[in-house]
């Protein structure tokens, strides 16, 4: 008698059947958890430069600006004036000349690039300057909206930073705006 090893037909199909059903509940989660770790990266990349801003202006007691880029050029240092930071964002002292400009007489401290993913980043303010107190200018509350374009999951972020200079994150969901 011969004994043949292997899977049937019928095995076959039952085993690719339980894959495809493991697979299309597997791969939406993963695609939210990798949505969420991306707007996680991007949100405190952008604290971690507040932070600094604030820590700079503290320990040089001087007027540290950050201001988002014209274009995404590293050479280029101008400052946008549209309060849309997707160019990326230079952080520099801020002592004299145009308040929250970068110009001849400032030092720059860092250059940071465009956000990966191309995520959408809107501002209250055209430029955030903390004081040698760790204060922050211009007066009253500041937020940055982080709204990303490519996701179905609500992966958006609001940084908020109070007159105080100090940084909270709130995630915004279908019903709620950035406070």
């Amino acid at each position: 008698m011969n004994k043949h090893t292997g899977f049937t037909l019928v095995e076959l199909m039952i085993t690719l059947t339980v894959v495809v059903i493991l697979l299309s509940v597997a791969v939406p989660s993963f695609r939210a958890l990798q949505a969420n770790n991306q707007a996680v990266t991007q949100v405190n990349l952008l604290v971690s430069t507040l932070n600094f801003a604030r820590s700079e202006a503290v320990s040089r007691n001087a007027t540290v600006a950050i201001c988002p880029k014209a274009t995404a050029s590293i050479a280029d240092t101008t400052c946008g004036d549209n309060g849309d930071w997707a160019n990326g964002w230079q952080v520099f002292t801020d002592e004299t000349g145009t308040a929250g400009a970068f110009d001849g007489t400032d030092t720059a401290l860092r250059h940071f690039d465009p956000l990966p993913g191309s995520p959408t980043v809107t501002t209250t303010s055209n430029n955030i300057r903390y004081q040698g107190d760790g204060m922050k200018t211009p007066a009253g509350v500041i937020t940055l909206a982080l709204s990303q374009a490519d996701t179905t999951v609500s992966t958006d972020r609001c940084i908020r930073i109070s007159t105080m200079g100090q940084v909270s994150v709130h995630e915004i969901t279908d019903t709620a705006t950035c406070p």
